[in-house]
């Protein structure tokens, strides 16, 4: 018992100084957020990249006939 009790002491040391399960929970999800708001926007200008490349080519094509 006494040395359960040491080395349940010893870990308790370890994970004091971490946030907690409900702070860190919370952190997730802001980050998924954010991650989500940023793949929109990439999604956004990947497209209209896309489609300014279909006008200059269209463009492009009818030049050279």
């Amino acid at each position: 018992m006494t040395r359960l009790r040491s080395v349940l002491s010893t870990e308790e040391a370890t994970v004091s100084g971490l946030p907690s399960r409900a702070s860190l929970v919370s952190q997730a999800d802001r980050l998924q957020q954010e991650i989500n708001t940023l793949e929109e926007q990439r999604r956004a200008i990947k497209d209209t990249v896309r489609s300014k490349c279909r006008v200059l080519g269209a463009t492009l094509a009818k030049a050279v006939q």
